[in-house]
């Protein structure tokens, strides 16, 4: 019998070594994107419930530290921490009818994904705007 016949897979072991790293990398790649597409979409909503609470605050002031505790508290409702927070809030026109928003930005973690050798952090940001309640507002 030949070497033909006999159904030698010598290669097959060689493919596997080089195949498994190249496997493992874009598994690692697809959860870097699954981690930044979770912390967009955290932050995101973290500005929406901050502007939704401000917006139905009596002043400016107490309409700006209501939106930093509400976004706060909405990330770490969902779990997400950031090395940074930085809420500001935008009420020149805090009166009935005007509006109110709320820019949160947050440094995400993501130094646990060392393998990959990416940045220890991706900064994220987004912008939300509510109308001021106008039949609220005191509450």
């Amino acid at each position: 019998m030949s070497g033909r016949e006999q159904g030698c897979e010598c290669g097959s072991a060689s493919e596997v070594v080089i195949v498994t790293p190249l496997l493992i990398m874009l598994l690692l790649l697809v959860l870097l994107a699954g981690r930044v597409s979770a912390a967009k979409f955290d932050v995101t909503a973290a500005a929406r419930d901050a502007a939704r609470a401000g917006s139905l605050r009596a002043s400016g002031s107490a309409a700006s530290a209501d939106a930093e505790t509400t976004a706060a508290s909405s990330l770490s409702t969902r779990g997400m921490s950031c090395r940074q927070l930085d809420v500001s809030s935008h009420a020149a026109n805090f009166r009935p009818g005007g509006s109110f928003g709320v820019t949160v930005t947050c440094t995400a973690d993501l130094s646990d994904l060392a393998l990959l050798e990416v940045p220890g952090s991706k900064r994220i940001q987004y912008t939300a705007w509510e109308a001021v309640d106008a039949f609220g507002v005191g509450r």
